[in-house]
C-alpha cells in the first residue's frame, strides 16, 4: 500500500488542526482515506476486512469514519511477514 506524505488534517488551518488533534475528534472519510492509499473503495474494504487496516467508526446507519490518529497510527507501525501493517 502506497501512503503518500502528509496528514490527512494538513489543510487544516494550524489551531483548528490542534485543536481538533487534541481532542481526538479529526475524522476522515473513505473517500479521504483512498486518496491518501491510492486505492479503490472496494480495495479499502477488502483490506477492513481482511484485517489489513483499521476498523471505521460508525456514526450512523451509512456514515463511517476514521480516525485520524488511528490512521496515522497504523501508518507508524511496520509491516509484517504476512504484508499486513
Amino acid at each position: 500500500m502506497t501512503v503518500r506524505g502528509g496528514s490527512p488534517l494538513d489543510d487544516v488551518p494550524g489551531a483548528q488542526r490542534t485543536a481538533l488533534l487534541r481532542s481526538g475528534r479529526a475524522y476522515v472519510t473513505a473517500r479521504d482515506l483512498c486518496s491518501r492509499w491510492e486505492c479503490s473503495h472496494a480495495t479499502l474494504y477488502r483490506w477492513i476486512q481482511g484485517g489489513y487496516a483499521p476498523k471505521p467508526i460508525r456514526f450512523g446507519p451509512r456514515s463511517v469514519r476514521w480516525a485520524v490518529k488511528d490512521i496515522e497510527e497504523f501508518e507508524r507501525r511496520p509491516a509484517t511477514d504476512s504484508g499486513t501493517r
